[in-house]
């Protein structure tokens, strides 16, 4: 879950109108090439790694620079573990203006409510350069308009609605409180 990144990280969120536990670790392999211990997702980070490499061979532009896109697959990705105690590089992430109406409905809200779990959240070690943001942004809504096609889930029967990203720069601040001295 999202209160599990603690350390400091740049935190890419996708924000969705659809639950978030349902895709996140297929959503996180697409867009990254990186998967957990449980192995989800494997198969998408296989077609990202794949649809990378075509980039590569097939771009005649030798002026530009992929140095910022390249690295997307090399940045370290602090792994969560779930409840089960399985590592993986997602996690649900609760959606700013979003309530859970106590019965499994998520609706608009901004008055206070059950946390709405419709984004997905992947933190990198490193900030993230517009280029990395760009070509992230580019991977989830791809991965969202696919769903269907992507998915290997009976649930997936329509494209996800991708309502856009945050990114977040995560700060750990410790403070020392001396509780008790002794001077002779």
């Amino acid at each position: 879950m999202s209160h599990d990144i603690d350390r400091n990280c740049t935190i890419f969120i996708v924000e969705t109108e659809d639950y978030s536990g349902n895709f996140e670790r297929d959503m996180v392999a697409y867009m990254t090439g990186h998967v957990g211990q449980c192995g989800v997702g494997s198969k998408l980070a296989d077609l990202a790694r794949s649809e990378w490499a075509a980039v590569f061979e097939d771009d005649e532009d030798e002026d530009r620079d992929y140095e910022d896109d390249e690295a997307i697959f090399g940045l370290p990705v602090p792994l969560q573990f779930d409840g089960e105690g399985c590592s993986r590089p997602a996690t649900i992430w609760p959606t700013e203006g979003w309530v859970n109406n106590g019965h499994g409905e998520s609706v608009r809200s901004d008055k206070p409510g059950f946390e709405a779990y419709l984004s997905v959240a992947v933190a990198f070690e490193n900030e993230l350069a517009a280029g990395q943001i760009e070509t992230l942004t580019k991977r989830a809504r791809s991965f969202c308009e696919n769903y269907v096609k992507l998915s290997n889930v009976p649930w997936a029967t329509a494209p996800l609605k991708f309502t856009g990203i945050r990114v977040v720069r995560r700060v750990i601040v410790c403070t020392d409180t001396t509780i008790h001295v002794e001077t002779v």
